[in-house]
């Protein structure tokens, strides 16, 4: 039974066709896309690439490691063998999600994103290995493997071994076996495929998850006015999204309640999201787990982020801390803590640290804290 369509659903075909012809011509086995999370990455693997793939006759897998943490090699085995199992029992659906006996969404708190909780009707066959696995699939067919927030593996060392399997299993079945890596954390992307000493370093290609343009609020205006018969300028919807970051996810969630509330005027619901945000006890919680010297660093970041190492910053920081020495190796220390944390994050092409999410960023901002 197909899927319902989603009105809301913003469709990018050009990209997907440009993806899948990337993978089609033989040019790239792998791609590695970035964008922060609530981004529109999943929706765009799920209702973009997914029909693309399938109307080419590729068998497609669908994995999210984004709940996995330490038990992402158990889960991640389980459901490949689930679909081998499905393609060897010839299932009319070349998506995996035929064995799928239960569904469970789970909304997180702050538009965190939907998460799902599978549970699977069979027990496929066993395999030893990753290896194996993946080779058994390679030789049934061709196969797209979407693998979302892929950088999680990276958290845990109980993963380095399906890390460094996955990596070569991918590249002696490449001709077969093609696969999309997504994240949302630079420097845990940075950990999986830039580090040298990465098993994954240089393993195909990256491309930036491109922003939304101005396609997205007209399309988004003209399904208002479709389904509430009630005007909606374009022109300020697109103001509204560049003052949210243009996150897509969050101004899906401002036209809904439009819809839902009548009586509110555009700039009346995105104030009340701008609240909403700015009393996030997720960022709280986030910023209350930071030591004052890593809280002092973020401060600084948002200000200057140039010179964190300099005389004055030592200066700075001996002062308010109220200790006799701040040295370069705290200041690493710290800032390698807020890199593992994910709040911050050191692009090689910028050099300077960043925000790794720019919501927290604004909420940050507007805390005006001291």
């Amino acid at each position: 039974m197909p899927a319902k369509q989603d009105l809301w659903h913003y469709p990018r075909p050009q990209l997907a066709k440009q993806i899948m012809g990337i993978f089609d011509s033989g040019l790239a086995h792998s791609l590695t896309l970035f964008a922060p999370r609530r981004m529109g990455k999943t929706e765009f693997l799920l209702k973009d690439i997914v029909p693309n793939a399938l109307h080419h006759h590729w068998q497609v897998f669908y994995f999210s490691f984004l709940d996995t943490g330490a038990e992402a090699a158990p889960e991640f085995l389980t459901a490949l063998q689930a679909f081998l199992h499905q393609i060897q029992f010839q299932s009319k659906s070349k998506v995996f999600f035929r064995q799928v006996s239960q569904v469970g969404i789970q909304i997180h708190a702050a538009g965190a994103g939907l998460g799902a909780q599978l549970q699977l009707k069979d027990t496929p066959e066993k395999f030893a290995d990753i290896k194996s696995l993946i080779h058994a699939l390679a030789a049934k067919d061709k196969i797209l493997l979407l693998l979302d927030e892929v950088q999680v593996l990276a958290q845990k060392k109980e993963n380095s071994r399906l890390i460094a399997g996955l990596r070569t299993a991918l590249d002696i079945d490449k001709d077969q076996v093609k696969v999309i890596f997504t994240g949302s954390s630079q420097e845990g992307l940075r950990r999986m495929f830039s580090e040298s000493k990465a098993p994954f370093f240089h393993f195909g290609q990256n491309l930036p998850f491109p922003e939304f343009d101005t396609g997205f609020t007209t399309h988004m205006a003209a399904r208002f006015q479709a389904v509430t018969s009630r005007a909606l300028d374009a022109d300020a919807l697109w103001e509204v999204f560049v003052k949210m970051h243009k996150v897509p996810f969050f101004l899906r969630t401002l036209v809904e309640r439009l819809a839902l509330h009548p009586e509110w005027s555009l700039q009346q619901a995105y104030a009340t999201m701008r609240q909403e945000m700015a009393e996030d006890q997720t960022f709280v919680k986030q910023w209350k787990q930071c030591s004052l010297l890593e809280q002092l660093l973020l401060k600084r970041i948002l200000e200057k982020p140039s010179g964190l190492f300099s005389e004055e910053t030592q200066q700075e920081l001996q002062t308010t801390l109220g200790i006799a020495t701040v040295g370069v190796a705290n200041i690493q220390s710290a800032l390698r803590s807020l890199e593992n944390k994910g709040l911050i994050c050191r692009p090689p092409s910028r050099g300077q640290y960043q925000f790794e999410d720019a919501l927290f960023q604004e909420w940050l901002h507007e805390q005006n804290l001291k």
